[in-house]
């Protein structure tokens, strides 16, 4: 099972004191993690996605795959 720290509640109270819980603030913490993650990664660019569904979602529309198209996956997934 997976235990929180003291580092992730305090960053849980970080967040809630500066009342802003969304991500669309300049400086939040979503768009600062979302920039160090770019950088990390030598990439342009990263989202962050409330969860692994709204992430293909978003992957797929991205990429204009709708109906009608193949999209393989494989037959086993973590879930």
């Amino acid at each position: 099972m997976y235990e929180i720290g003291n580092e992730e509640v305090q960053a849980i109270q970080r967040i809630i004191s500066q009342r802003k819980l969304f991500r669309y603030f300049k400086n939040s913490e979503c768009s600062i993690f979302e920039k160090n993650y770019s950088k990390f990664l030598s990439i342009k660019h990263t989202a962050l996605a409330s969860s692994g569904t709204a992430a293909l979602t978003a992957a797929l529309v991205g990429l204009k795959i709708g109906p009608g198209d193949e999209v393989i996956v494989p037959a086993h997934t973590y879930m």
